[in-house]
């Protein structure tokens, strides 16, 4: 069961507080991220592996906006089984849950963002940073989000990686993602 947040001038959602669900491998870190979030002003549950993931987000009674998907670098197919399960399940309350994956490796980028990603962080990031992309996917309309991906796509098609960072291939600075 997710716990509710006290703080109370986040944009309220279905009379409360925007649902999150952060899955990652690293109970610390769940723990930290989980934290970081209900100062924002989510109602936040943390689980360790993605089959936990989807029997939570089935049985929860109220859905969850968003997943937070993070795990090691050991753990990367389990981030991408994730998104595979969620964005093809049955139930279509679960395919709108938006996912925010964090992942270790630039070159995932692409099969994640085809996957149906609705943003996609690559360490080491920003704790402002995480929650900008989660607050972002959520303000995102449906119609909107197709869209999204698509520019994200273009711009890694558009980039190369270089000593395991993504960079331009016609600028040799980072690309920047939103």
């Amino acid at each position: 069961m997710l716990r509710r947040s006290s703080k109370t001038d986040h944009k309220q959602r279905r009379n409360g507080p925007p649902r999150l669900l952060v899955v990652e491998d690293d109970a610390d870190v769940a723990r930290l991220l989980g934290k970081l979030f209900r100062r924002a002003g989510y109602e936040v549950a943390e689980v360790g592996d993605h089959q936990v993931a989807m029997v939570t987000l089935a049985n929860e009674p109220e859905p969850i906006d968003a997943v937070v998907a993070s795990f090691s670098g050991g753990g990367s197919s389990s981030c991408l089984k994730l998104l595979d399960a969620i964005r093809n399940s049955h139930n279509p309350v679960i395919c709108k849950t938006r996912v925010v994956m964090v992942i270790d490796n630039p070159r995932q980028q692409m099969f994640s963002w085809q996957s149906g990603a609705d943003d996609i962080l690559t360490r080491p990031y920003h704790a402002v940073q995480l929650v900008q992309s989660v607050e972002l996917a959520l303000k995102r309309q449906d119609q909107e989000r197709g869209e999204y991906r698509r520019e994200r796509i273009d711009a890694v098609k558009n980039a190369v990686v270089r000593d395991g960072r993504l960079v331009d291939a016609a600028v040799t600075g980072p690309v920047q993602f939103s």
